[in-house]
């Protein structure tokens, strides 16, 4: 059982996507992998939603026996959407593969949507059944996308990010050393590979690496996020719940 997908920022589709993997491959005894990528081929914007290690730890808690980061390189960029078929049969027998609606692979002169995949693996010798899992809609009926959430985020829209996504923006500090400030701590912008929300002050929580967790207030300036009344310890992550 394979899902596919960039998964950058997880949300409540990409939700619906595990679910019906964790589901099918209990269903048939089987093995469960997700694979990725290591960048997200439609980004525009600087920052990704989120890191490896986050989106690896989402993905696990769903029971998922293999996660796989294919590095998404100039030279893998051109391949066909027949070629990235031709390499996922010779990589493992595949049962079912499970996609987005919005799913497509290969260059966009040579490209395989959703609705082609079958087809596509019956011309490599592969008796793969494709699941295509429907987009999952807000509250306005429009499909949830990671597009929209990192609009949200440059609004500083944190309860709608938490809404759409199932939990709330997370910043992976981990391995980032901060500077000790007055009554609080600061990580240079630069430092941190995601994006941030538009400047301003937020109610959050960071998650220590010991396990505890601390209410703080994070202001995003240009230059930097300054943390409040943190003065100890090493951050892991830091969920960014709601404007001040």
């Amino acid at each position: 059982m394979v899902a596919i997908g960039v998964f950058d920022g997880v949300h409540l589709g990409h939700s619906k996507i595990f679910s019906a993997l964790k589901e099918e491959k209990i269903k048939q005894k089987a093995k469960g992998m997700v694979i990725t990528f290591d960048r997200n081929p439609k980004q525009q914007e600087a920052g990704s939603l989120d890191t490896m290690r986050l989106r690896r730890e989402y993905v696990e808690s769903f029971d998922i026996d293999f996660f796989v980061v294919i590095d998404f390189s100039s030279d893998f960029s051109k391949i066909s959407g027949s070629e990235f078929i031709r390499l996922l049969c010779t990589m493992s027998r595949i049962k079912t593969v499970i996609v987005g609606e919005d799913f497509k692979c290969g260059n966009p002169k040579a490209r395989i949507t959703a609705k082609e995949l079958e087809g596509e693996f019956t011309k490599h010798g592969s008796n793969t059944c494709v699941n295509i899992v429907n987009p999952v809609l807000d509250d306005e009926g429009i499909r949830i996308s990671s597009t929209n959430i990192r609009k949200l985020i440059l609004q500083g829209r944190m309860e709608r990010v938490t809404s759409l996504s199932g939990k709330n923006y997370e910043l992976d500090l981990k391995g980032i050393e901060p500077k000790r400030e007055q009554a609080g701590i600061a990580y240079a912008s630069f430092s941190i590979l995601q994006m941030l929300p538009k400047k301003g002050r937020y109610k959050s929580e960071a998650l220590m690496e010991d396990g505890r967790v601390f209410k703080t207030v994070l202001t995003v300036t240009d230059d930097c996020i300054y943390l409040e009344g943190m003065d100890e310890g090493h951050i892991e992550t830091l969920r960014i719940i709601t404007k001040e």
